[in-house]
């Protein structure tokens, strides 16, 4: 292990003037038990979990009849892995309902609550659950329980404040089915409910397979290289929408691959809403048949169009056909019908000869009773209802005159029984009016917390949930880039909170990021911990529609790793990904900390910023003899500080010649 030392090894004199001198100046937000971790969900309704500390390694789980057996014994077996020494626990039992002592105990909020839970952890330990979905919040809380070490006699219980809790993403590549699994998993634990997963033409249409035929060349073309999606989106002189090219990694599923990934999703308690984007977002459609465009292909040459005429006689022919399938494959309760970023309306000559808000509420009317008629809930956006402006500028509904028309008069002439997904949040609270006032129900969409404020009179008002959106990979670097791992388990918090106003955003922030950190180093087994920062600043940035995490843009170098018996290793260090800049200290809540949170932890160092991070060491058992850093070609000039190393294991004793750097990089130790 190497030590902090008083006096720094210097390769490069810039950092000497902020770096640190005594270890004290270290302020490391560690995320360890009981300090803000994942219990933050359940501190208000825990009871006298203060017994003997309870050993469920050979516990049997007793299993009523559920459809949520896979993940309850999936889980349990983890549980009973991480619980070792104490009290014997011999059974957990699931019970469906409360017994009158414990509705007694927990109150009518409680026992009136569809998805409330409670556990009583003793000998014999019993999950109890108004519904059976709630065993599986139940489940996910022991999960949490037993990694933090708290696994002790005593009696929890817990109530989501919000009956919509979601997630919306694409549909998974083929290869990347594991991710897409990974995150589902995450969901459950976080205890969500309902995930709209986009379906475009991802998926195999039996009746139209030219659709996914020019879905995957027009995902070809958009994925070409990095930012090819915007110059095709803004080049040809009027808005268009983007691509979502991350749909299906480009390419589509079969429905029978479909049905699986449904299935897999409802057995971790998720209600599957189908995205089927309509009226716009629509290039998976029209540029298959471009005859439906409503910019004619002649007139305004584009190899994509993205919204159909809603008067061509073949539309809804094509439309409902679509939608059809999709039913057949999701079996839905719900279908999100899009309908956001309508920017070419009453354009051909036709539809010119009816107002566009008119046109944009005609053909919602006409999807929604396809839908009706078929006993389906209708989702969809809701931005365009709304007369908004951010700095002067206007968004949403509002229009530029000349460029896109205004359609916000469309809120008094569309259905008041869709729910309406609402994204203008931060834009002022008047907005929620729009659907209040109408009596619609409405829910947050791209839902970020740290932009909403006064969530608890807002959900007084009528918003009663929301849904984290996802616009890029499943893949763990682009979830942590994208910050959706943050948008994740904020939002959780916010909807098992009665007052989740009652934290600052900062200390949100903080106990998010531990979260985040523990959660991200639960598999690590055999740490090498390193503690670095940079100089180098790169701006944020997302990473989706054809932009890529690409490492020769953000890979800065290495740590190599030489072994006594001379076996080598490489310790990637990335921007954005493992290290940041040093100059974010105090600014907890700008993108670029969320960006690297989950990876790395925030060390303060006097007025600068260091990152700590782990990584797997891959020869645990051998001595390492030496650590030097090792820059790519394209960041030969930046300096990179190495605060602190603990490989966790055998090391050489004098870490003075242990350490060394390539010409031009800085490698800071302390001992």
């Amino acid at each position: 292990m190497i030590k902090q030392r008083s006096r720094p090894v210097w390769v490069d004199s810039f950092f000497a003037t902020f770096l640190l001198t005594k270890q004290t100046d270290v302020s490391i937000m560690e995320a360890k038990n009981g300090k803000g971790g994942a219990l933050m969900f359940l501190k208000a309704k825990i009871e006298d979990l203060a017994g003997k500390r309870l050993d469920m390694s050979g516990a049997v789980l007793d299993l009523c009849d559920t459809a949520y057996a896979d993940y309850l014994t999936t889980t349990f077996n983890t549980v009973k892995g991480l619980s070792h020494g104490g009290k014997l626990c011999t059974s957990v039992t699931l019970s469906l309902g409360f017994s009158p002592s414990i509705r007694k105990r927990i109150g009518d909020a409680y026992v009136k609550n569809d998805e409330a839970f409670a556990i009583r952890l003793g000998s014999k330990t019993t999950l109890y659950a108004v519904k059976p979905q709630g065993f599986i919040y139940a489940m996910a809380t022991l999960l949490t329980l037993a990694e933090e070490g708290r696994l002790c006699e005593g009696f929890l219980y817990d109530r989501p404040v919000d009956d919509v809790r979601g997630y919306r993403g694409f549909l998974p590549p083929r290869d990347k089915m594991d991710h897409f699994k990974r995150v589902i998993d995450l969901l459950a634990r976080y205890r969500y409910n309902r995930i709209i997963l986009e379906v475009g033409g991802a998926m195999e249409y039996k009746r139209h397979p030219e659709i996914n035929a020019k879905w995957r060349e027009i995902c070809q073309d958009v994925s070409a290289y990095s930012g090819r999606g915007n110059e095709l989106q803004n080049s040809l002189g009027w808005h268009k929408n983007c691509f979502h090219c991350d749909n299906g990694g480009g390419d589509y599923l079969t429905q029978d691959e479909v049905r699986s990934l449904v299935a897999y999703c409802r057995s971790r308690g998720l209600e599957v809403i189908p995205e089927c984007p309509t009226f716009s977002h629509c290039d998976y459609l029209v540029a298959s048949h471009p005859e439906i465009a409503e910019r004619n292909v002649e007139l305004f040459p584009d190899p994509y169009p993205d919204t159909y005429c809603p008067h061509h006689p073949d539309t809804y022919r094509l439309v409902f056909d679509v939608l059809e399938e999709v039913i057949e494959v999701f079996e839905p309760q719900a279908i999100h019908i899009g309908h956001d970023e309508a920017y070419s309306v009453s354009i051909c000559p036709q539809c010119r000869k009816t107002p566009a808000p008119r046109v944009y509420a005609d053909d919602v009317w006409k999807i929604r009773d396809f839908l009706k008629e078929r006993n389906l809930q209708v989702y969809m956006w809701g931005e365009k209802l709304l007369r908004a402006y951010i700095n002067g500028w206007p968004i949403g509904g509002t229009g530029r005159k000349g460029h896109i028309p205004r359609l916000y008069p469309c809120r008094d002439m569309l259905p008041t029984d869709i729910t309406y997904l609402h994204w203008y949040f931060e834009f002022g609270e008047d907005h929620d009016l729009v659907y209040h006032d109408r009596g619609m129900d409405v829910v947050y969409g791209n839902m970020n917390l740290l932009k909403i404020d006064h969530f608890v009179m807002r959900r007084q008002r009528g918003i009663h949930g929301g849904f984290v959106s996802n616009w890029g990979s499943y893949e763990e670097e682009y979830m942590q880039r994208n910050c959706q791992y943050f948008y994740l388990v904020s939002a959780a918090y916010a909807f098992w909170s009665e007052n989740p106003d009652a934290m600052d955003r900062a200390s949100l922030v903080d106990r998010v990021c531990r979260e985040l950190y523990r959660l991200k180093h639960l598999v690590i087994r055999h740490p090498i911990k390193v503690i670095h920062t940079t100089t180098y600043t790169m701006p944020y940035k997302c990473f989706y529609d054809g932009v890529f995490v690409a490492d020769e843009a953000y890979l800065m170098g290495h740590y190599e790793l030489t072994y006594a018996d001379g076996t080598t290793a490489l310790l990637p260090v990335k921007y954005g990904t493992n290290i940041a800049s040093d100059s974010l200290v105090g600014q907890p809540l700008s993108p670029e900390r969320r960006e690297v949170t989950y990876s790395t932890m925030a060390v303060k160092c006097r007025d600068r910023l260091a990152y700590q991070c782990e990584y797997e060491n891959p020869y645990p058992d051998k001595t390492v003899l030496s650590i030097a850093y090792r820059p790519c070609d394209h960041f030969k000039e930046v300096p990179v500080a190495l605060l602190s190393i603990d490989v966790g294991g055998p090391y050489i004793a004098d870490s003075h010649t242990a350490v060394s750097a390539d010409a031009g990089t800085a490698v800071v130790l302390y001992e």
